[in-house]
C-alpha cells in the first residue's frame, strides 16, 4: 500500500496542498494508499470533505484508502468519533499495523 505522508496542520493554507498530493495518488493509479496524519494536530471541515470524496473515488475505483492517526493525537481521534468517520474509514495508530 502507498504511504502518503502529510505534515503539518490541514488548514485552509494548506488545503491546496493536501488536495494536489491526493490527486496525484489517484492520476499515478494508486487507488489503495495510507494517509499517515502522524504529524497532523489540526484539521480543517475542508479537509475532511476532500477525504471523504477520496475515499469515494478510491472505493469506486476498487482501491482503499486507510488512516494512520496515533493514539496519542487525542484531539485528531476524537475529530474521526465525532464526524463518525471512524465507521467509513480504517484507522490505524501505526504504517506497520498496515
Amino acid at each position: 500500500m502507498y504511504l502518503l505522508k502529510i505534515t503539518g496542520n490541514l488548514t485552509t493554507d494548506k488545503i491546496e496542498d493536501f488536495k494536489k498530493a491526493i490527486e496525484d495518488c489517484f492520476n499515478t493509479k494508486k487507488f489503495s494508499f495510507a494517509l499517515d496524519l502522524s504529524a497532523v494536530q489540526v484539521m480543517c471541515s475542508t479537509a475532511i470533505g476532500i477525504m471523504i470524496s477520496a475515499y469515494k473515488k478510491a472505493k469506486t475505483s476498487g482501491g482503499d484508502i486507510v488512516l494512520i492517526v496515533p493514539e496519542l493525537n487525542r484531539e485528531l481521534q476524537q475529530v474521526f468519533t465525532i464526524t463518525r468517520l471512524n465507521t467509513i474509514f480504517r484507522i490505524v495508530t501505526s504504517a506497520n499495523e498496515l
